[in-house]
């Protein structure tokens, strides 16, 4: 039997409900496009942690390799042996786009089938430069586990803002996208008096909740910062 590689995996009915739910209600906090920036990771020697906040849920190329071996699109580590060579398990530190409360995560191992994580946590830090080895992190979701080639889906109970996450993977692996949920904490003390302000932005807190169809695109295209680079960018 030939295994189909492009193949695309579905959530069951109550992972769709809550990716609905999450999608309808909150907006990504960490996408590139609202500003969100890897910043540092113990290692992504096969595949970038750039990847990671990319749109879309990843793709796969048969046939491409680098000098590393097998592209993947997505942040990928080499293996892990533990207390041996310093690392225990993998991390990358992140900066939201938009600080906010984070309500819910989509980390997403598509396409890493025998190549992903046993397990996940995301901790969160609220901090107004870059996280070091001094910055105290919160732990926002325990140490879970994680299905390879699959969406991932947790909803968090959490109402303190931050301004980073940290993915940590157990003990190393591949994760195609990342997607943190919520809402925006905006800090109306940055305008000026009188200054117009965009309540429709949404990096000022903005959210589409409602649309009656969006075959093409997604609805929250309407609200995203600069202008729409072609006609399915809104």
């Amino acid at each position: 039997m030939i295994k189909d590689t492009q193949a695309q995996n579905t959530l069951d009915e109550k992972g769709t409900a809550l990716e609905m739910k999450l999608k309808t209600h909150f907006v990504d906090l960490v996408s590139e496009r609202v500003g969100g920036e890897t910043l540092a990771c113990s290692d992504d020697f096969f595949a970038e942690m750039e990847n990671l906040l990319k749109s879309g849920r990843g793709i796969f190329i048969d046939d491409k390799y680098t000098e590393r071996g097998k592209w993947m699109d997505g942040w990928e580590s080499r293996r892990s042996y533990g207390r041996d060579n310093g690392r225990e398990f993998d991390w990358c530190v992140i900066r939201l786009g938009i600080p906010g409360k984070i309500k819910g995560f989509d980390i997403d191992t598509n396409y890493f089938r025998g190549n992903a994580p046993e397990s996940v946590s995301v901790e969160a830090c609220n901090s107004t430069t870059q996280p070091d080895d001094e910055t105290v992190w919160t732990t926002v979701l325990e140490q879970s586990e994680v299905a390879a080639h699959s969406q991932n889906l947790f909803e968090i109970n959490n109402n303190d803002s931050w301004t980073h996450v940290r993915l940590n993977i157990f003990p190393d692996g591949g994760v195609a996208r990342l997607r943190v949920y919520g809402e925006a904490d905006v800090e109306w003390g940055q305008f000026v008096d009188g200054e117009l302000i965009d309540l429709a932005y949404i990096k000022n807190g903005a959210k589409a909740l409602l649309v009656s169809d969006m075959f093409f695109s997604d609805k929250n295209n309407l609200i995203m910062p600069g202008r729409g680079k072609d006609m399915g960018d809104g």
